[in-house]
Protein backbone atom coordinates (compact mmCIF):
# COMPACT_ATOMS: atom_id res chain seq x y z
CA UNK A 1 0.00 0.00 0.00
CA UNK A 2 1.23 3.47 -0.82
CA UNK A 3 2.15 5.37 2.34
CA UNK A 4 2.43 9.08 2.87
CA UNK A 5 5.53 10.59 4.46
CA UNK A 6 3.58 11.14 7.69
CA UNK A 7 2.51 7.48 7.77
CA UNK A 8 6.06 6.26 7.17
CA UNK A 9 7.33 8.49 9.98
CA UNK A 10 4.56 7.24 12.28
CA UNK A 11 5.40 3.59 11.60
CA UNK A 12 9.13 4.12 12.08
CA UNK A 13 8.56 6.06 15.30
CA UNK A 14 6.39 3.32 16.78
CA UNK A 15 8.77 0.51 15.93
CA UNK A 16 11.73 2.38 17.38
CA UNK A 17 9.75 3.11 20.55
CA UNK A 18 8.98 -0.58 20.98
CA UNK A 19 12.58 -1.61 20.31
CA UNK A 20 13.90 0.80 22.94
CA UNK A 21 11.22 -0.13 25.46
CA UNK A 22 11.91 -3.86 25.12
CA UNK A 23 15.51 -3.23 26.14
CA UNK A 24 14.27 -2.65 29.71
CA UNK A 25 12.65 -6.11 29.75
CA UNK A 26 15.96 -7.94 29.19
CA UNK A 27 17.44 -9.60 32.25
CA UNK A 28 21.15 -9.70 33.07
CA UNK A 29 21.33 -13.24 31.64
CA UNK A 30 19.93 -12.16 28.26
CA UNK A 31 16.42 -13.58 28.69
CA UNK A 32 13.29 -11.44 28.51
CA UNK A 33 10.84 -10.84 31.34
CA UNK A 34 7.08 -10.61 30.82
CA UNK A 35 6.83 -7.47 32.98
CA UNK A 36 9.40 -4.75 33.76
CA UNK A 37 11.01 -5.43 37.11
CA UNK A 38 9.95 -9.10 37.18
CA UNK A 39 12.36 -11.54 38.80
CA UNK A 40 11.87 -14.39 36.33
CA UNK A 41 12.51 -14.52 32.61
CA UNK A 42 9.80 -16.01 30.42
CA UNK A 43 11.10 -18.36 27.75
CA UNK A 44 8.17 -17.96 25.36
CA UNK A 45 8.36 -14.18 25.66
CA UNK A 46 12.13 -14.39 25.13
CA UNK A 47 11.48 -16.19 21.84
CA UNK A 48 8.67 -13.84 20.81
CA UNK A 49 10.59 -10.66 21.63
CA UNK A 50 13.73 -11.91 19.92
CA UNK A 51 11.69 -12.87 16.86
CA UNK A 52 10.35 -9.31 16.66
CA UNK A 53 13.81 -7.80 17.09
CA UNK A 54 15.27 -9.97 14.34
CA UNK A 55 12.47 -9.09 11.93
CA UNK A 56 12.92 -5.39 12.74
CA UNK A 57 16.65 -5.68 12.14
CA UNK A 58 16.00 -7.24 8.73
CA UNK A 59 13.92 -4.16 7.88
CA UNK A 60 16.87 -1.89 8.69
CA UNK A 61 16.12 -0.92 12.29
CA UNK A 62 19.00 -0.67 14.75
CA UNK A 63 18.85 -2.79 17.90
CA UNK A 64 20.11 -1.64 21.33
CA UNK A 65 23.81 -2.28 21.98
CA UNK A 66 24.46 -5.86 23.17
CA UNK A 67 20.76 -6.76 23.16
CA UNK A 68 21.06 -9.29 20.36
CA UNK A 69 24.36 -10.75 21.57
CA UNK A 70 23.05 -11.30 25.10
CA UNK A 71 19.78 -12.72 23.78
CA UNK A 72 21.63 -15.21 21.53
CA UNK A 73 23.81 -16.30 24.44
CA UNK A 74 20.72 -16.98 26.57
CA UNK A 75 18.96 -18.83 23.75
CA UNK A 76 21.93 -21.05 23.00
CA UNK A 77 22.54 -21.93 26.65
CA UNK A 78 18.86 -22.65 27.31
CA UNK A 79 18.53 -24.72 24.14
CA UNK A 80 21.56 -26.80 25.12
CA UNK A 81 20.23 -27.44 28.66
CA UNK A 82 16.67 -28.16 27.55
CA UNK A 83 14.76 -31.24 28.70
CA UNK A 84 11.31 -32.37 27.46
CA UNK A 85 9.54 -31.38 30.68
CA UNK A 86 10.03 -28.30 32.80
CA UNK A 87 8.38 -26.78 35.88
CA UNK A 88 6.50 -23.51 35.81
CA UNK A 89 6.54 -20.96 38.64
CA UNK A 90 4.01 -23.02 40.63
CA UNK A 91 5.94 -26.27 40.24
CA UNK A 92 3.61 -27.75 37.60
CA UNK A 93 5.14 -29.90 34.89
CA UNK A 94 4.68 -28.59 31.35
CA UNK A 95 5.63 -30.20 28.07
CA UNK A 96 7.94 -27.57 26.63
CA UNK A 97 8.72 -28.99 23.19
CA UNK A 98 6.95 -26.09 21.49
CA UNK A 99 8.95 -23.42 23.32
CA UNK A 100 12.16 -25.31 22.45
CA UNK A 101 11.15 -25.51 18.78
CA UNK A 102 10.38 -21.79 18.73
CA UNK A 103 13.72 -21.12 20.41
CA UNK A 104 15.57 -23.12 17.75
CA UNK A 105 13.59 -21.35 15.03
CA UNK A 106 14.62 -17.90 16.31
CA UNK A 107 18.25 -19.00 16.54
CA UNK A 108 18.06 -20.13 12.91
CA UNK A 109 16.72 -16.68 11.92
CA UNK A 110 19.72 -15.15 13.74
CA UNK A 111 22.08 -17.42 11.75
CA UNK A 112 23.02 -19.20 14.98
CA UNK A 113 21.27 -22.53 14.37
CA UNK A 114 22.04 -25.45 16.69
CA UNK A 115 21.82 -28.61 14.53
CA UNK A 116 22.53 -30.90 17.49
CA UNK A 117 19.64 -29.51 19.55
CA UNK A 118 17.41 -29.58 16.49
CA UNK A 119 18.17 -33.24 15.88
CA UNK A 120 17.53 -34.15 19.54
CA UNK A 121 14.12 -32.52 19.39
CA UNK A 122 13.37 -34.18 16.05
CA UNK A 123 13.95 -37.62 17.55
CA UNK A 124 11.76 -36.95 20.57
CA UNK A 125 8.83 -39.40 20.77
CA UNK A 126 5.33 -37.86 20.63
CA UNK A 127 6.51 -34.37 19.74
CA UNK A 128 3.51 -32.02 19.49
CA UNK A 129 2.26 -31.01 16.03
CA UNK A 130 2.90 -27.32 16.72
CA UNK A 131 6.50 -28.07 17.70
CA UNK A 132 6.97 -30.11 14.52
CA UNK A 133 5.93 -27.18 12.35
CA UNK A 134 8.22 -24.73 14.14
CA UNK A 135 11.11 -27.18 14.01
CA UNK A 136 10.52 -27.71 10.29
CA UNK A 137 10.76 -23.95 9.85
CA UNK A 138 14.11 -23.96 11.70
CA UNK A 139 15.44 -26.72 9.44
CA UNK A 140 14.23 -24.85 6.36
CA UNK A 141 16.00 -21.63 7.32
CA UNK A 142 19.12 -23.69 8.03
CA UNK A 143 18.98 -25.08 4.48
CA UNK A 144 17.91 -28.63 5.45
CA UNK A 145 14.74 -28.86 3.36
CA UNK A 146 14.55 -32.66 3.27
CA UNK A 147 14.69 -32.88 7.06
CA UNK A 148 11.95 -30.25 7.25
CA UNK A 149 9.73 -32.20 4.85
CA UNK A 150 10.26 -35.40 6.84
CA UNK A 151 9.13 -33.77 10.08
CA UNK A 152 5.82 -32.49 8.70
CA UNK A 153 5.15 -35.26 6.17
CA UNK A 154 2.00 -36.44 7.99
CA UNK A 155 1.28 -33.34 10.09
CA UNK A 156 -2.12 -31.69 9.91
CA UNK A 157 -2.29 -28.16 8.54
CA UNK A 158 -5.48 -27.27 10.45
CA UNK A 159 -6.39 -27.45 14.14
CA UNK A 160 -10.18 -27.81 14.17
CA UNK A 161 -10.11 -29.80 17.42
CA UNK A 162 -7.71 -27.38 19.08
CA UNK A 163 -5.68 -28.69 22.00
CA UNK A 164 -2.90 -26.16 22.19
CA UNK A 165 -1.24 -24.90 25.35
CA UNK A 166 -2.62 -21.73 26.91
CA UNK A 167 0.78 -21.34 28.55
CA UNK A 168 2.19 -20.48 25.12
CA UNK A 169 -0.62 -18.01 24.30
CA UNK A 170 -1.89 -20.24 21.51
CA UNK A 171 -5.11 -20.49 19.56
CA UNK A 172 -6.33 -22.44 16.57
CA UNK A 173 -5.61 -19.54 14.22
CA UNK A 174 -2.24 -18.67 15.80
CA UNK A 175 -0.96 -22.20 15.31
CA UNK A 176 -2.34 -22.37 11.77
CA UNK A 177 -0.38 -19.17 11.11
CA UNK A 178 2.75 -21.07 12.21
CA UNK A 179 1.84 -23.71 9.63
CA UNK A 180 1.44 -21.05 6.94
CA UNK A 181 4.73 -19.40 7.92
CA UNK A 182 6.57 -22.74 7.66
CA UNK A 183 5.01 -23.73 4.32
CA UNK A 184 5.79 -20.27 2.92
CA UNK A 185 9.43 -20.56 3.97
CA UNK A 186 9.53 -24.00 2.29
CA UNK A 187 7.96 -22.49 -0.85
CA UNK A 188 5.10 -24.99 -0.64
CA UNK A 189 2.61 -22.42 -1.96
CA UNK A 190 0.00 -24.92 -3.22
CA UNK A 191 -0.20 -26.64 0.15
CA UNK A 192 -0.17 -23.28 1.93
CA UNK A 193 -2.95 -21.69 -0.16
CA UNK A 194 -5.99 -23.06 1.75
CA UNK A 195 -4.34 -22.16 5.07
CA UNK A 196 -3.63 -18.66 3.80
CA UNK A 197 -7.25 -18.25 2.66
CA UNK A 198 -8.61 -19.28 6.06
CA UNK A 199 -6.26 -16.97 7.98
CA UNK A 200 -6.95 -14.05 5.66
CA UNK A 201 -10.71 -14.52 5.96
CA UNK A 202 -10.57 -14.72 9.75
CA UNK A 203 -8.29 -11.72 10.22
CA UNK A 204 -10.61 -9.72 7.98
CA UNK A 205 -13.61 -10.58 10.16
CA UNK A 206 -14.86 -8.76 13.25
CA UNK A 207 -13.85 -11.65 15.54
CA UNK A 208 -11.71 -11.09 18.63
CA UNK A 209 -8.06 -12.19 18.35
CA UNK A 210 -5.19 -11.93 20.79
CA UNK A 211 -2.01 -10.03 19.98
CA UNK A 212 -0.18 -13.33 19.44
CA UNK A 213 -2.76 -14.56 16.94
CA UNK A 214 -2.78 -11.28 15.04
CA UNK A 215 1.02 -10.97 14.97
CA UNK A 216 1.65 -14.52 13.76
CA UNK A 217 -1.18 -14.23 11.25
CA UNK A 218 0.22 -11.05 9.73
CA UNK A 219 3.83 -12.21 9.52
CA UNK A 220 2.73 -15.52 8.00
CA UNK A 221 0.64 -13.74 5.37
CA UNK A 222 3.46 -11.32 4.54
CA UNK A 223 5.90 -14.23 4.19
CA UNK A 224 3.46 -16.04 1.89
CA UNK A 225 3.09 -12.93 -0.30
CA UNK A 226 6.83 -12.22 -0.27
CA UNK A 227 8.67 -9.07 -1.23
CA UNK A 228 7.04 -7.78 -4.41
CA UNK A 229 7.59 -4.74 -6.54
CA UNK A 230 4.74 -2.46 -7.46
CA UNK A 231 2.11 -4.10 -9.61
CA UNK A 232 2.17 -3.21 -13.31
CA UNK A 233 -1.62 -2.90 -13.25
CA UNK A 234 -2.66 0.63 -12.48
CA UNK A 235 -5.40 1.35 -9.91
CA UNK A 236 -7.60 4.17 -11.13
CA UNK A 237 -10.72 5.50 -9.46
CA UNK A 238 -12.50 8.67 -8.52
CA UNK A 239 -14.46 9.53 -5.39
CA UNK A 240 -16.54 12.30 -3.89
CA UNK A 241 -18.00 12.96 -0.43
CA UNK A 242 -21.54 14.33 -0.16
CA UNK A 243 -21.51 15.19 -3.88
CA UNK A 244 -18.62 17.62 -3.46
CA UNK A 245 -15.86 18.02 -6.04
CA UNK A 246 -14.79 14.68 -7.46
CA UNK A 247 -11.17 13.65 -6.94
CA UNK A 248 -9.22 11.24 -9.15
CA UNK A 249 -6.69 8.71 -7.82
CA UNK A 250 -4.02 6.73 -9.68
CA UNK A 251 -1.67 4.28 -7.99
CA UNK A 252 0.83 1.56 -8.92
CA UNK A 253 0.27 -0.23 -5.61
CA UNK A 254 -2.13 -3.09 -4.91
CA UNK A 255 -4.07 -1.06 -2.34
CA UNK A 256 -4.99 2.58 -1.90
CA UNK A 257 -6.53 4.32 1.08
CA UNK A 258 -7.87 7.79 1.76
CA UNK A 259 -8.56 9.54 5.06
CA UNK A 260 -11.92 11.31 4.96
CA UNK A 261 -12.83 13.68 7.77
CA UNK A 262 -16.62 13.87 7.98
CA UNK A 263 -16.63 16.03 11.12
CA UNK A 264 -19.85 15.86 13.13
CA UNK A 265 -22.06 14.86 10.23
CA UNK A 266 -24.65 12.28 11.25
CA UNK A 267 -25.16 11.05 7.71
CA UNK A 268 -23.50 11.34 4.34
CA UNK A 269 -22.70 9.67 1.05
CA UNK A 270 -19.46 8.51 -0.54
CA UNK A 271 -19.41 7.91 -4.30
CA UNK A 272 -16.66 5.75 -5.79
CA UNK A 273 -16.20 5.15 -9.53
CA UNK A 274 -13.75 2.63 -10.97
CA UNK A 275 -12.13 4.43 -13.90
CA UNK A 276 -9.55 1.70 -14.58
CA UNK A 277 -9.61 -1.78 -16.12
CA UNK A 278 -9.12 -3.85 -12.94
CA UNK A 279 -11.74 -4.99 -10.45
CA UNK A 280 -11.61 -2.91 -7.27
CA UNK A 281 -12.93 -3.80 -3.83
CA UNK A 282 -14.07 -0.85 -1.74
CA UNK A 283 -14.32 -0.77 2.03
CA UNK A 284 -15.54 2.11 4.20
CA UNK A 285 -14.38 2.19 7.82
CA UNK A 286 -15.92 4.63 10.28
CA UNK A 287 -14.42 5.50 13.67
CA UNK A 288 -15.41 7.89 16.41
CA UNK A 289 -15.93 8.43 20.12
CA UNK A 290 -18.85 6.49 21.65
CA UNK A 291 -21.50 8.38 23.58
CA UNK A 292 -21.12 8.57 27.35
CA UNK A 293 -23.26 6.18 29.37
CA UNK A 294 -21.98 2.59 29.48
CA UNK A 295 -24.78 0.90 31.42
CA UNK A 296 -24.04 -2.74 30.60
CA UNK A 297 -23.23 -5.13 33.45
CA UNK A 298 -21.37 -8.20 32.24
CA UNK A 299 -20.08 -11.45 33.79
CA UNK A 300 -18.61 -14.19 31.58
CA UNK A 301 -16.96 -16.95 33.64
CA UNK A 302 -15.81 -14.16 35.95
CA UNK A 303 -17.33 -12.10 38.77
CA UNK A 304 -16.42 -8.54 39.65
CA UNK A 305 -17.62 -6.12 42.31
CA UNK A 306 -16.53 -2.60 43.26
CA UNK A 307 -16.95 -0.92 46.64
CA UNK A 308 -15.99 2.66 47.51
CA UNK A 309 -15.06 3.39 51.13
CA UNK A 310 -13.68 6.10 53.37
CA UNK A 311 -10.23 5.40 54.75
CA UNK A 312 -11.89 4.08 57.95
CA UNK A 313 -13.68 1.45 55.80
CA UNK A 314 -17.14 3.04 56.06
CA UNK A 315 -18.93 3.03 52.70
CA UNK A 316 -19.06 6.28 50.74
CA UNK A 317 -21.67 7.47 48.24
CA UNK A 318 -19.54 8.40 45.23
CA UNK A 319 -22.41 10.15 43.46
CA UNK A 320 -21.54 13.23 45.56
CA UNK A 321 -18.19 13.61 47.38
CA UNK A 322 -16.80 16.60 49.24
CA UNK A 323 -13.72 18.16 47.71
CA UNK A 324 -10.49 17.08 49.43
CA UNK A 325 -11.87 13.71 50.61
CA UNK A 326 -9.49 10.75 50.62
CA UNK A 327 -11.23 7.46 49.86
CA UNK A 328 -10.55 4.11 48.25
CA UNK A 329 -11.96 1.72 45.67
CA UNK A 330 -11.89 -2.00 46.47
CA UNK A 331 -12.27 -4.18 43.38
CA UNK A 332 -12.91 -7.87 44.02
CA UNK A 333 -12.38 -10.38 41.19
CA UNK A 334 -13.68 -13.94 41.64
CA UNK A 335 -13.05 -17.04 39.54
CA UNK A 336 -16.23 -19.18 39.63
CA UNK A 337 -14.14 -22.25 38.79
CA UNK A 338 -15.83 -23.06 35.49
CA UNK A 339 -12.64 -22.89 33.41
CA UNK A 340 -9.93 -23.68 35.95
CA UNK A 341 -6.98 -21.46 36.89
CA UNK A 342 -6.82 -18.11 35.05
CA UNK A 343 -3.55 -16.62 33.84
CA UNK A 344 -2.75 -13.19 32.40
CA UNK A 345 -5.80 -11.31 33.67
CA UNK A 346 -6.08 -7.57 33.02
CA UNK A 347 -8.11 -5.16 35.17
CA UNK A 348 -8.79 -1.71 33.69
CA UNK A 349 -9.90 1.23 35.85
CA UNK A 350 -10.34 4.71 34.41
CA UNK A 351 -11.25 7.46 36.85
CA UNK A 352 -13.14 10.74 36.36
CA UNK A 353 -11.03 13.84 35.84
CA UNK A 354 -12.26 15.30 39.15
CA UNK A 355 -10.53 12.50 41.07
CA UNK A 356 -6.81 11.97 41.48
CA UNK A 357 -5.05 8.66 42.04
CA UNK A 358 -2.90 8.47 45.15
CA UNK A 359 0.09 6.40 44.11
CA UNK A 360 0.50 3.99 47.03
CA UNK A 361 3.94 2.97 45.77
CA UNK A 362 5.23 6.43 46.74
CA UNK A 363 4.12 6.12 50.35
CA UNK A 364 4.20 3.42 53.03
CA UNK A 365 1.19 4.87 54.88
CA UNK A 366 -1.34 2.89 52.81
CA UNK A 367 0.46 -0.46 52.81
CA UNK A 368 -1.60 -1.80 55.73
CA UNK A 369 -4.78 -1.43 53.67
CA UNK A 370 -3.41 -3.18 50.61
CA UNK A 371 -5.00 -6.58 50.01
CA UNK A 372 -3.93 -8.66 46.98
CA UNK A 373 -0.59 -8.02 45.28
CA UNK A 374 -0.71 -7.90 41.46
CA UNK A 375 1.86 -9.40 39.13
CA UNK A 376 2.31 -5.96 37.58
CA UNK A 377 0.54 -2.62 37.82
CA UNK A 378 0.73 0.35 35.45
CA UNK A 379 -0.40 3.56 37.19
CA UNK A 380 -1.05 6.56 34.96
CA UNK A 381 -2.58 10.01 35.48
CA UNK A 382 -6.22 8.97 35.16
CA UNK A 383 -6.16 5.17 35.04
CA UNK A 384 -4.66 1.99 36.43
CA UNK A 385 -4.00 -1.25 34.57
CA UNK A 386 -3.59 -4.21 36.91
CA UNK A 387 -2.29 -7.59 35.71
CA UNK A 388 -2.49 -10.82 37.70
CA UNK A 389 -3.20 -14.55 37.73
CA UNK A 390 -6.37 -15.76 39.41
CA UNK A 391 -7.05 -18.89 41.42
CA UNK A 392 -10.17 -18.23 43.54
CA UNK A 393 -10.38 -14.49 44.19
CA UNK A 394 -8.34 -11.33 44.61
CA UNK A 395 -9.11 -7.83 45.86
CA UNK A 396 -7.19 -4.78 44.71
CA UNK A 397 -7.30 -1.44 46.48
CA UNK A 398 -6.89 1.96 44.80
CA UNK A 399 -6.54 5.12 46.88
CA UNK A 400 -8.19 8.27 45.53
CA UNK A 401 -8.77 11.92 46.32
CA UNK A 402 -11.74 14.08 45.29
CA UNK A 403 -9.67 16.97 43.96
CA UNK A 404 -11.65 19.18 41.57
CA UNK A 405 -15.23 20.41 41.85
CA UNK A 406 -17.68 19.55 39.10
CA UNK A 407 -19.72 16.78 37.54
CA UNK A 408 -17.73 14.00 35.88
CA UNK A 409 -18.30 10.62 34.29
CA UNK A 410 -16.84 7.52 35.92
CA UNK A 411 -16.22 4.95 33.13
CA UNK A 412 -16.93 1.26 33.57
CA UNK A 413 -14.52 -1.03 35.43
CA UNK A 414 -13.60 -4.06 33.34
CA UNK A 415 -11.55 -7.21 33.75
CA UNK A 416 -10.67 -9.81 31.13
CA UNK A 417 -8.27 -12.59 30.24
CA UNK A 418 -5.69 -11.16 27.86
CA UNK A 419 -5.63 -14.27 25.66
CA UNK A 420 -9.16 -15.66 26.07
CA UNK A 421 -12.19 -13.51 25.27
CA UNK A 422 -14.50 -16.07 26.92
CA UNK A 423 -13.45 -14.67 30.30
CA UNK A 424 -14.55 -11.12 31.09
CA UNK A 425 -16.59 -9.00 33.46
CA UNK A 426 -17.64 -5.36 33.64
CA UNK A 427 -19.30 -2.97 36.09
CA UNK A 428 -21.10 -0.11 34.29
CA UNK A 429 -20.07 3.53 34.61
CA UNK A 430 -22.02 6.38 36.20
CA UNK A 431 -22.02 10.15 36.77
CA UNK A 432 -20.31 11.44 39.92
CA UNK A 433 -19.96 14.88 41.46
CA UNK A 434 -17.31 16.61 43.56
CA UNK A 435 -18.80 19.41 45.65
CA UNK A 436 -17.42 22.07 47.95
CA UNK A 437 -16.69 20.77 51.44
CA UNK A 438 -19.66 21.26 53.74
CA UNK A 439 -22.37 21.08 51.05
Amino acid sequence: MELSNDEEIYISKNINLVINKLRSYQSYNGGIKYWPGAKRTNDWVTNYTGHFMLEAEKKGYSLPINFKENWIRYQQKTAGNWTPYSEDFRGYQRNSDMVQAYRLFTLAIANKALPGAMNRLKELPKISIQARWLLAAAYTINGQIEAAKEIISDASTFFDDYKGSYYYYGSELRDEAIVLLTLSLMDEKDKALPVMQKISKNLNSSSWYSTQTTAFGLIALSTFIGEKDKTTDLIEYSYSINNETEKRIKSLYAASHIDMDVGNEKSGKVNITNTGKNILYAQLTLSGTPITGDTVFEQNHLKISVEYKYMNNNKIDISKISQGTDFKAEISITNPGTLGYYENMALTQIFPSGWEIINMRLSDSFSSQTKSIPTYQDIRDDRIYTFFNLGKSKTFVVFLNATYQGKFYLPSVSCEAMYDNNISARVPGKWVEVVEAGE
